[in-house]
């Protein structure tokens, strides 16, 4: 049986490997941002709006109006 697979090399691999490492960055800072905000984290001038808002800081895009 004879397939023809495409020899993939690693420069092809290289572009969304880097999408992907560079995501990680934000996502991990924004967890630890939601897991500090309801642990009571100091407030501060900067983040006094954060903890003014009944619901503090989390949203997700496309859901609810």
């Amino acid at each position: 049986m004879h397939t023809n697979r495409k020899k993939i090399n690693k420069a092809e691999w290289l572009v969304p490997i880097g999408l992907i490492l560079l995501s990680v960055v934000p996502v991990v800072a924004g967890a630890a941002r939601i897991a500090e905000l309801p642990g009571g984290a100091e407030i501060t001038p900067d983040n006094a709006r954060f903890f003014a808002s009944p619901n503090p800081g989390v949203s997700l895009p496309g859901v609810g109006g």
